[in-house]
């Protein structure tokens, strides 16, 4: 470790303000596991693509549209 930190401290001080600023801020790639274009926390079922905000609510006990309500809206017959 003591022959890598002289390297490393070479390649930060190489470093612009705005480049050091941008590696302390980034945030890590978002995941979407399901593939249905929305990610959490908005979508609320990452292993469902039938379930995300853009879905349409039907009667199937899941909550399709991630509002929070369950099959609020469809009738049951």
């Amino acid at each position: 470790m003591r022959r890598c930190l002289p390297a490393l401290l070479l390649i930060l001080a190489a470093c612009s303000p705005a480049e050091k600023e941008t590696m302390d801020t980034a945030q890590p790639p978002l995941q979407d596991p399901d593939g249905d274009g929305f990610v959490a926390p908005d979508d609320c079922d990452e292993e469902n693509a039938a379930v995300n905000p853009g879905a349409t609510e039907v009667c199937n006990g899941l909550d399709d549209d991630c509002d929070g309500e369950t099959d609020e809206g469809v009738q049951a017959t």
